[in-house]
């Protein structure tokens, strides 16, 4: 007689299926989820490899110039790629070229289902990780937005700073459809225009592409990578009314409750009502006196027109330098006398579902900190340094300076111990030979205290005195009764003893002798173009070439061959993100005795030679062979390079 489980016996069958089924469902998930997302990956491989069989056929590559970012839409692989569908067809591929080495990246990528979740949206992590920051429903240039708000004193710890193209932004506000963003610190200092008419203002031409057969607009948008993540931005042109002005501090104003001229642009400036609500989000009129978390102490442009206040036609609401900042209307245009360079501060708008990296850091967002968008730098890096995003930081080693140096303060108000084998430099641009343009992240320190003015960090750009020569090991009787003096060389000379050039390239103990063997021996002798320039003209007369072929004329002192340069005049990072004063290359215009140099407070002026506070900011050239080691290009953790 067969005997028929018992109820016990049962149970434990069902107590043991149970427990397997709970050990084996999560595997049996995850082999799932392993194999889309390996399929996920394949997919990508296949449409960059799509994309390279396009390029190569017919030769297509050819046509690429090097270091430039290049996209191709996958709709535009139709016959190489089979089948293209409704969920990828607008996507991107970005090719960026560098002699030999090419690298391809399939946009699609960001968007990793596999990987990163709604959650950690650009949008819904400003929104979830700042707090109390978030003004919600404000109305601010006529649109109904969630403000991100805080004084300055919560610079460093709000969590909203972001890393995009090689620089820190903060976020702005948040809506449905966009986040949006402002550089930390303005990136260059230029005047504004003949008007305030912000179409024809030379700060849009300098910000955005506005003429594609053009090579002198678009400076700031052609050197950004990943730019097919940008929006195109809304941009309030309306000029403030109802404001009250008590000595020069703006105290009320009329908030816009419709804006009735809209520039729709890739990158514009910040608005009146986006710096007066960025305080409390709520009271305009308080918060247009400053101190509040976009407050940098700088001069820095608005892009809203001042019109009226003040009995003058064409002027701008710019920020000042003061502390606290506040908006005032005394900015200049280039119809007035006075015309300096302010700080052009860009912002931008990009898509509220950008992902974010995956990082539970509590610190995460943070100034020192920032949050990384996903994928923006992963088509940048080959190996070679320039094929880099350009604003990534990279370690210089001034190992051999022999002067002792303090803290160094760097360009996103962070403080560090000065290590002369790890010395910050920006990537400020990728030259056609392939070599690879480097500026320092701070002025010189520690030199030596007879050619220093103040604090062994300030040098005049010309010294014409007997007993002054920077050839000379020891440096004496250099004070008093210095002038600027035009050479046939140009005013940037390597060649005359008492230019400040001279102590750059060819002193016994001067910059070029501090740098490591390693570096000198991979430094490229550079033609610098010795534009001249001047406050209140268009920035590509220093930046473009004279076209006449003779040097030198009025408006260039020629070309130099050396192997370190300066900044100039217009050149993308040439903006005040120090809050001290440094030279330019360029001579002043229809003056023998003045340079330009970026004031303490963030304008570009020009000033004596002899002046006794300006830093020096070195430029040089590497090689196109210099590779990278490690690092991830950020402020925190630059480049370390392989020689």
């Amino acid at each position: 007689m067969k005997k028929g489980f018992t109820l016990i016996e049962l149970l434990a069958v069902i107590v043991i299926l149970a427990i397997i089924a709970v050990i084996t469902t999560p595997i049996i998930l995850n082999v799932i989820e392993d194999s889309k997302e390996k399929a996920f990956d394949i997919e990508a491989s296949n449409i960059e490899k799509a994309a390279e069989y396009y390029l190569t056929d017919d030769f297509k590559i050819a046509d690429l110039n090097d270091y430039e970012e290049y996209y191709i839409k996958v709709s535009d692989l139709a016959g190489v790629l089979d089948p293209i569908t409704d969920d990828i067809k607008d996507n991107y591929v970005v090719v960026k070229k560098s002699g030999n080495s090419i690298s391809y990246y399939y946009t699609g990528r960001d968007d990793n289902p596999y990987t990163y979740s709604d959650n950690e949206t650009l949008k819904a992590i400003i929104e979830n990780n700042i707090g109390s920051h978030i003004a919600n429903n404000v109305v601010v240039n006529g649109l109904t937005v969630n403000k991100v708000i805080g004084t300055k004193a919560d610079k460093k710890t709000i969590k909203n700073w972001v890393y995009y193209s090689g620089q820190l932004w903060q976020v702005l506000e948040t809506t449905d459809n966009y986040v949006k963003l402002i550089t930390a610190n303005s990136v260059t200092s230029i005047a504004y225009g003949t008007t305030s008419d912000w179409d024809t203002s030379w700060v849009r031409k300098w910000l955005n592409e506005i003429d594609d057969t053009s090579n002198k607009d678009g400076i700031y948008y052609h050197n950004l990578s990943r730019a097919d993540l940008l929006l195109d931005g809304s941009f309030c042109l309306d000029e403030p009314s109802g404001v009250t002005v008590s000595s020069d501090v703006v105290t009320a104003f009329t908030k816009i409750s419709t804006c009735s001229s809209v520039s729709t642009d890739k990158i514009g400036l910040m608005t009146f009502e986006d710096y007066a609500y960025s305080l409390d989000g709520i009271n305009g009129g308080t918060g247009a006196l400053g101190n509040s978390f976009i407050d940098e102490n700088e001069r820095e442009w608005t892009i809203s027109p001042a019109t009226i206040i003040g009995g003058a036609a064409n002027r701008m609401w710019s920020v000042t330098y003061d502390a606290p900042s506040y908006l005032a209307y005394t900015g200049h245009t280039a119809s007035t006398n006075g015309s300096y360079g302010e700080g052009v501060r860009p912002v931008i708008y990009l898509s509220n579902d950008l992902l974010v990296e995956n990082n539970r850091d509590l610190d995460y967002g943070q100034i020192t900190n920032p949050y990384k968008l996903v994928g923006e730098q992963t088509a940048e890096n080959s190996g070679l340094l320039n094929m880099v995003t350009i604003g990534s930081y990279v370690y210089i080693s001034e190992e051999n300076n022999p002067y002792t140096t303090t803290t160094e303060n760097v360009t996103d108000n962070i403080s560090y111990t000065y290590d002369k084998t790890k010395v910050r430099y920006r990537v400020i641009g990728i030259n056609n030979d392939g070599s690879t343009k480097l500026q320092r992240a701070d002025i010189l320190r520690g030199l030596p205290s007879t050619i220093a003015i103040n604090s062994d960090k300030y040098l005049a750009y010309y010294y014409n005195e007997s007993t002054c020569d920077y050839s000379v090991t020891i440096y004496t009787g250099c004070s008093g009764n210095n002038y600027f003096s035009i050479s046939g060389s140009g005013s940037y000379s390597y060649t005359d003893s008492e230019n400040i050039g001279y102590f750059l390239n060819n002193t016994i103990n001067g910059y070029y002798t501090w740098l490591s063997e390693e570096v000198q021996n991979n430094i490229i002798e550079e033609t610098w173009n010795l534009a001249v320039s001047s406050f209140g003209i268009d920035y590509t007369q220093s930046l473009n070439k004279d076209t006449s072929g003779i040097y030198p004329n009025t408006l260039n002192d020629g070309m130099i061959e050396a192997n370190i340069g300066l900044i100039s005049w217009g050149d993308i990072f040439s903006g005040n993100d120090l809050n001290i004063a440094y030279w330019y290359l360029n001579r002043q215009l229809n003056s023998s005795s003045s340079v330009s140099y970026i004031s303490a407070a963030g304008d570009a002026n020009t000033t004596y030679a002899s002046t006794s506070w300006s830093g020096v900011r070195p430029v040089i050239n590497l090689v196109s062979t210099v590779s990278i080691n490690s690092g991830d290009g950020t402020s925190n953790n630059p480049y370390i390079l392989q020689f």
